[in-house]
């Protein structure tokens, strides 16, 4: 590999871990780690990742995006995107990170990156729901189901970038 494809294997691995952190907030990151997967097979003229590959990545996502957009449309909680939030997920990402790595190796970054941010994020919004009057916080019904929703979408980010990264560099 020579330095300038090394530089940029680095920003698609950056780029698809970026998008894994949006899904933390409700974002469409699996629907971006498709599209960046997408234009990595075209620049690679689909040398590593076949066609087979990208209609089991779009499928992934699309049922992701139905699952994240059906709970979304039957409660009114979602984690939003603040400091706070954004904070708890950062640090909570760095732990993860840190905990999982040494026993899962590579997947325990990726798995560690998410699991801690959504945990970061969870418990974030979980204690600001506490301090809100009882007349404004969230039902337990609703914030459960925005949270699974958010884990499943996350973790089918996760097993997208998973087998990216496998066809990539096996």
């Amino acid at each position: 590999m020579t330095s300038l494809e090394m530089v940029l294997a680095g920003i698609f691995i950056i780029a698809l871990f970026g998008c894994l952190f949006l899904t933390i907030f409700g974002l469409p990151g699996v629907a971006i780690i498709f599209l960046i997967v997408l234009v990595y097979a075209l620049f690679t003229e689909f040398a590593v990742l076949g066609v087979h590959t990208l209609i089991l990545l779009f499928v992934l996502a699309v049922v992701a995006e139905i699952i994240d957009f059906s709970v979304g449309v039957t409660t009114s909680f979602y984690l939003g995107l603040s400091i706070h939030n954004f904070l708890a997920a950062l640090i909570g990402s760095i732990l993860g990170m840190t905990l999982f790595t040494p026993f899962l190796m590579g997947l325990g970054t990726l798995l560690g990156f998410f699991l801690g941010g959504f945990g970061g994020v969870a418990a974030a919004e979980l204690i600001r729901q506490i301090k809100l009057k009882p007349a404004f916080r969230a039902s337990s019904l609703s914030i459960f189901k925005r949270l699974g929703s958010t884990a499943i979408k996350g973790l089918i980010g996760v097993y997208m970038i998973s087998i990216t990264l496998i066809h990539v560099y096996s």
